[in-house]
């Protein structure tokens, strides 16, 4: 069974996120892309999301939004670095980080702070 990477490709400012957690990259064993997508929404909580006022909730899950991620076939040198397997499921995530963005708002929220103080 082949190896499937499922990676983001909108940015993280895009509506379509809706809330959703985001994922740096999911590797997905499945027979084809399409069963991988669904494979990965198993790492979406089932929960339902409350929402807030006249916002509308994400029910499907963001894996099968081929505009918020991308799947690409790992080559064989890559597929190797993993245990062998003949069953469909989940062998590796990674959430996305979003600290390294933390210190440039940071910075930029001191300088606006500091030019307000200067005032």
């Amino acid at each position: 069974m082949n190896l499937w990477r499922i990676y983001p490709v909108a940015a993280p400012g895009d509506p379509r996120w809706q809330g959703r957690q985001r994922w740096h990259e999911v590797i997905v064993r499945a027979a084809n892309p399409a069963f991988a997508r669904i494979i990965a929404s198993r790492l979406e909580p089932r929960a339902p999301r409350f929402s807030q006022g006249n916002e509308s909730r994400a029910l499907r899950s963001g894996f099968l939004d081929e505009k918020l991620y991308w799947v690409s076939r790992l080559s064989n040198e890559e597929a190797a670095a993993f245990a062998p397997g003949n069953t469909a499921d989940i062998v590796a995530a990674r959430l996305h980080e979003e600290s390294a963005l933390e210190p440039a708002y940071a910075s930029r929220t001191a300088d606006t702070a500091g030019e307000a103080a200067a005032s």
